[in-house]
Formats: C-alpha cells, structure tokens, sequence
C-alpha cells in the first residue's frame, strides 16, 4: 500500500455477528463504533462515515483479522467500494504489540487501526482467492470437520465392542453410523 498516499486507518476487529471499527488519523485515534456484520450495515457506515469526515475512500487503509468466513461480508463491500485493504493473520498483529495488557473488541479494534498505520508500507493487499481454490479451500475445511465428527462417533462404538458390549455395539452402529 502507498504510505504517502493514506491518512487514515480503519482498524477493524471482527467477530460473528458484530465488527467493532476503530478510527484513527495517524496514531490519533478519532472514533470507535460497532455494527452489525452485514453487508447492507458495512456499507451504510462506511459510506455515512466517508461522508461525515469528508474523506474519499483512496485516503483510507483498512485491515482487519482474519476470521476465517466472518470476513466475508466486509471483504466483500472493501473490495465493491475499491477500498485499499488487508486482512493479517492475528499472530502478526498480536506479536506487533509485544506484551499488552487489557482485551475487548474496542481495545483489539484500536490495536490494528494502529498496526494499519505502523506497517502500511509493508501490508499486503488483499488478493481474492480464484473460486475453484475458494471451493476446494471450503470443502477441505468441511471434510476435516466431518472426519472429526466421524471420529467422535465411532471411537465410543469400537471401544464398547471392545469391552464386552457387543450386542450395544451392534445397535448403536446401526442406528447412528
């Protein structure tokens, strides 16, 4: 990302059903607000926000945590509005800081509006992933959940016929497998 070019940070803590937006101008932080993670919310506040502060969207640089799918919603609104954007893994954020003290969603929030703006020169822009690596990523993660599943089933099977209870064994590999 240009660092001459962006003034402002949008930190952006993510969770399933909110994202808590912290708004910096360098290191000083101006504002903190939560909404709700939809796509028709994200894109109302980032449009009401741009307009209260009487901003464009290319001075602005945005980054948040990687969820996993509850980025979906806002990824999707940055990349409609062609915002600059990074999602880092937490690990990178968190170690940034060294050891810090204190942990809500308003304080993560702040943490990554100030790491946008410590290390915006070396953020990587965000990249779609092509579909087809997009679908085989999802059905890989659903695969190792339902061998997870599977395992969690049939290990108390096995042992009961393992122990003696084979006629228990027999009906409950029946009904459940």
């Amino acid at each position: 990302m240009k660092k001459l070019s962006v003034t402002y940070f949008f930190g952006i803590d993510v969770s399933k059903k909110k994202l808590d937006f912290a708004f910096a101008k360098g290191l000083a932080f101006l504002s903190h607000q939560q909404i709700d993670n939809n796509y028709k919310s994200i894109i109302a506040f980032i449009r009401a926000k741009l307009k209260a502060e009487k901003i464009s969207i290319a001075q602005c640089c945005f980054c948040m945590e990687q969820t996993g799918i509850y980025c979906n919603h806002l990824i999707r609104v940055l990349l409609d509005l062609g915002a600059q954007f990074s999602v880092s893994h937490s690990a990178h954020i968190k170690l940034s800081f060294g050891l810090t003290r204190g942990k809500n969603d308003k304080v993560d929030a702040k943490r990554i509006a100030e790491f946008a703006y410590r290390f915006n020169d070396k953020l990587k822009p965000y990249k779609p992933k092509r579909a087809v690596v997009d679908e085989l990523d999802t059905l890989c993660k659903l695969r190792k959940k339902l061998m997870k599943m599977k395992n969690q089933i049939s290990v108390p099977l096995n042992e009961l016929k393992s122990f003696g209870a084979e006629a228990k064994h027999k009906l409950y590999k029946s009904q459940y497998c």
